[in-house]
């Protein structure tokens, strides 16, 4: 009798735990998968009302929105959960905070007026404006960008996000070496998710723009790590090893041309009569058996 009874609490206990699992998976931020299967399930079974399922919603929302980064069209299945979450509950901050993203990425005006919303429901809600920042940087609207970024640093000085927009921001001003500066303190709090990526990218746009494209290269290779679907940083890799690929080429024609002048006692005018390619093979020639090869 008491195995029977037993048996059966374990089948009514069941689901709940189930559920329970599913909740706690849906609610955490580390992987964005799971997020997105738990999230379903708890949306899916109809057990969660009100305010519990506005965050499931939310949450899922949120998944959508970082691997909208790499897959494009799942944007709009992010916008269409956030939507439900405000649906759902309109005080809820988070919702306008990952639809803004969305927007913003999708070059969508709507950003703005998300997180507007979002710091009037929490004027405390560093990261709203962090992204507010972002918003105004790609508008061109630096010092309004300044200043979100500044507050949001202000207000949680360990937001890496914080760092990372104002260092985009600083690029685009021309202040590369407080771009790198912020980029580095945004890499150095949290070096490993998804908007470390930006920073890397970021922190290798102020190198290039200073002239220095090998530490361009080691930073877009980094954000490649993190996103190996990050289009713009092979973009900008490629870019910068042909540059250097072609300052080498510069830098050994030149320098074929002082060994043949200097060594061979050829004139310059003769020297620079002939190709590359033709002057190369007559520096080889001459390296064989010369007895400044050691120079």
């Amino acid at each position: 009798m008491w195995h029977v009874l037993v048996f059966c609490i374990m089948l009514m206990l069941g689901p709940a735990k189930a559920q329970a699992d599913s909740w706690e998976d849906c609610n955490q931020a580390t992987d964005k998968d799971l997020v997105i299967r738990a999230c379903t399930e708890v949306i899916t079974k109809g057990v969660e009302t009100g305010s519990r399922l506005a965050l499931a919603y939310d949450h899922r929302c949120s998944a959508y929105r970082e691997a909208s980064f790499d897959e494009k069209d799942l944007r709009e299945k992010a916008l269409a959960d956030c939507d439900k979450a405000i649906e759902l509950d309109p005080n809820l901050v988070t919702p306008y905070s990952n639809r803004c993203s969305v927007y913003a990425g999708k070059g969508n005006d709507r950003a703005i007026a998300d997180w507007d919303t979002a710091i009037e429901l929490n004027s405390k809600f560093a990261r709203a404006y962090a992204f507010r920042c972002g918003v105004n940087d790609i508008k061109n609207a630096y010092d309004q960008a300044l200043s979100n970024c500044d507050k949001a640093i202000e207000l949680d000085p360990d937001l890496a996000l914080g760092y990372g927009a104002r260092c985009s921001v600083y690029v685009d001003k021309g202040n590369f070496d407080r771009a790198i500066a912020d980029c580095d303190k945004a890499i150095e709090l949290d070096p490993k998710s998804m908007f470390s990526r930006f920073a890397y990218f970021n922190r290798a746009r102020a190198y290039d723009l200073k002239g220095d494209t090998d530490s361009a290269v080691a930073s877009y290779t980094k954000a490649i790590e993190l996103a190996p679907k990050y289009a713009d940083a092979y973009d900008g890799r490629c870019w910068d090893r042909a540059i250097n690929a072609h300052a080498q080429q510069e830098q050994l024609q030149l320098a074929v041309l002082a060994f043949l002048v200097r060594y061979a006692h050829i004139a310059i005018p003769v020297v620079s009569h002939y190709t590359f390619e033709t002057l190369l093979v007559a520096f080889l020639l001459l390296l064989a058996g010369n007895p400044f090869k050691g120079f």
